[in-house]
Formats: structure tokens, C-alpha cells, sequence
């Protein structure tokens, strides 16, 4: 990358029918400073604000910073060897996740390049002297917006072909949803020729725990997977009972 012509670069803006030529010399300042240093924030800006003011929350007291909407933690009162203390939501970024437990930390779910765990300010700290991670950081929590998604995502402009003047109709396409809850049931969800088979490859419902024979997803501790042969099992009107009432009552919730 050559870092002089990004610097001395320029940008055609069109905006209300004016060209309008921005120079973007300064907005590559930062750019050409991670590129030079490959600096990596080590932990979440909120968990920054935690820890500052750690004493205050050891008192019971909220942190105002905290206290807005986008600024929201994850937490849970856990009961610990320790006794009840409140814990937070994390990812932990780091080449070998398998060494948190062996540091003491709550592991939730391990994956190859991060692990997700619940932690104290104290674990916090001590996750910032290991080695071995990259980063912390928090979740964030999401908000409905289905009255804007479609215009959003840009759904109406490939249909519509404005991408390679081709009308893409989504054939052979996975997509992954993040939402409130899912009505399984609609045809919408049915293939057109066989209203016993669904268009779901899976639904994972984050608010249940396993019983029985049901499962996470392969990888993680959370939730309970619905497959896709669950699901039409309980479409062609002979259940096989594997989800039952859970996935008829509990789904919609996910």
C-alpha cells in the first residue's frame, strides 16, 4: 500500500446533483497511524470505564457513563467459589482460547480464534496481563429496526437488479437472521411445492437449556439448535416429540 498517494488522495462525493471534491488527507491520518504501529485496542472502551471506576462499583453504585442505552454491559449475578458477585459478558480474542481456564477464567464457548466467558473486574485485570490474548471486548445488544431493514440491507435494489442489471430472487443463498422471534409455521418459511418442508435450515432459540436429547449448536454452550428435520417433523403432522412442545411454544421467543 502506498501510503503517500492514500495521503494526497481525493474523493468525488455525489450530493444534491453537486460533485462535490473532499480531500481526505486527514481521515487517512488514522489509517496510516494503525498501519505504521498496528496498534489493537486490548479492551472494550466500557470495560475501560469499569475498571476506573471499580471502586465505586464495589459499592453498589451504577456508573452514570454506563447508564445509556448504546453503553449497555451484559451482566449476570453469578454464584461463584467466591460467593455471589456480578459478572460480565465478554469475547476474549486470542490464538489459544484453551488457556483461559487454566488462568481461572469462567469459559462460556470456545472457538479457534476467541472464546466467549463471563468475568469479574478482577478477571478483567488479570486478562489484561496475559500474553496470550489480543482483546476484550463486550458484547453489544441489538434493536428491532423492521421498519427500516429492508431499505437497509439494499434487499429491494438487488432484487430490483441493480447489481449486474441481474434481479437476484436469493436461490441458493444462506442467510443468518438475528431476531425477536420466528413464526416457522408460515408458509412463507414452506417450500412452495411440499408445505412439510421447510425453508429453515435452523433455528437457535439463545433463551432455552437443553433437555433431553436437545442440544446447543456444535461449538457453543448456549441455546438449544432446532434443525431443519425437527422442524419438519413437526410440519408433516407426525412429530417425532424430539423438540415437541418446546419448539412449538418456545421458538417464537428466539
Amino acid at each position: 500500500m502506498n501510503i503517500k498517494k492514500l495521503l494526497s488522495a481525493k474523493v468525488s462525493i455525489l450530493h444534491s446533483g453537486r460533485k462535490l471534491v473532499l480531500s481526505v488527507a486527514l481521515l487517512l491520518v488514522g489509517l496510516y497511524s494503525s498501519l505504521i504501529f498496528g496498534q489493537v485496542q486490548k479492551l472494550d472502551f466500557r470495560f475501560e470505564i469499569l475498571l476506573r471506576n471499580k471502586e465505586a462499583v464495589a459499592k453498589g453504585l451504577n456508573v452514570k457513563e454506563l447508564e445509556k442505552p448504546e453503553m449497555k454491559l451484559d451482566k449476570h449475578l453469578v454464584v461463584t467459589s467466591k460467593g455471589a458477585q456480578t459478572m460480565y459478558s465478554c469475547i476474549v480474542y486470542t490464538k489459544t482460547p484453551e488457556k483461559l481456564k487454566q488462568d481461572g477464567i469462567m469459559v462460556q464457548t470456545v472457538l479457534p480464534s476467541f472464546a466467549t466467558a463471563l468475568v469479574g473486574i478482577e478477571d478483567l485485570e488479570k486478562l489484561m496481563q496475559l500474553p496470550y490474548v489480543t482483546s476484550v471486548m463486550a458484547p453489544s445488544f441489538t434493536f428491532l429496526h423492521n421498519d427500516v431493514s429492508r431499505a437497509q440491507s439494499g434487499a429491494s435494489l438487488l432484487q430490483d437488479g441493480a447489481l449486474n442489471n441481474t434481479a437476484y430472487n436469493g436461490a441458493g443463498i444462506l442467510v443468518g437472521i438475528l431476531d425477536s422471534g420466528i413464526d416457522w409455521k408460515h408458509p412463507d418459511f414452506r417450500k412452495l411445492n411440499d408445505q412439510t418442508k421447510s425453508r429453515i435450515y435452523s433455528i437457535w432459540d439463545q433463551t432455552l437449556t437443553p433437555q433431553g436429547a436437545e442440544t446447543s449448536p456444535a461449538g457453543f454452550a448456549t441455546g438449544v439448535e432446532y434443525t431443519r428435520a425437527q422442524i419438519e417433523d413437526e410440519l408433516d403432522g407426525t412429530p417425532a416429540n424430539l423438540s415437541g412442545k418446546q419448539i412449538s411454544s418456545d421458538t417464537e421467543r428466539m
